[in-house]
């Protein structure tokens, strides 16, 4: 039975592996930007990760997979720069965290997992 909304200390989550099998977890709903796609379609998040461009993280409530993240190092571009004090070097760019893709399971929607990944990321962040 799915809860109404989530209770945080039944969530764990673990780095895809590549003999995960996913085919139970569905997210197609309104998924105009390709999720479901990416976690089942020609095994491309396992193939992403394999050549390093990100890596995807899946989200367990209890033991059903309720959601994943891929994530991957990117910058962003320094436009302006402030006047830096003598010694500092300066940034042409910040480093930062992609999440490149999110998830969640078409049964779990409304009940808080979006909000969990989304915390989630910016703690990796941090």
């Amino acid at each position: 039975m799915i809860p109404t909304s989530i209770d945080s200390r039944k969530i764990t989550n673990r780095r895809l592996a590549y003999s995960d099998d996913l085919s139970t977890f569905k997210c197609d709903l309104d998924d105009e930007l390709g999720c479901d796609d990416f976690i089942h379609k020609e095994k491309e998040a396992k193939l992403y990760q394999k050549e390093k461009h990100g890596v995807t993280h899946i989200f367990f409530y209890e033991t059903t997979m309720i959601g994943y993240v891929t994530l991957a190092m990117s910058s962003i571009l320094a436009k302006r720069i402030e006047k830096r004090q003598k010694g500092q070097v300066p940034l042409t760019s910040h480093p930062s965290l992609l999440v490149g893709r999110l998830a969640v399971h078409n049964e779990w929607r409304d009940k808080g997992v979006g909000e969990y990944l989304c915390n989630w990321c910016v703690g990796v962040a941090l």
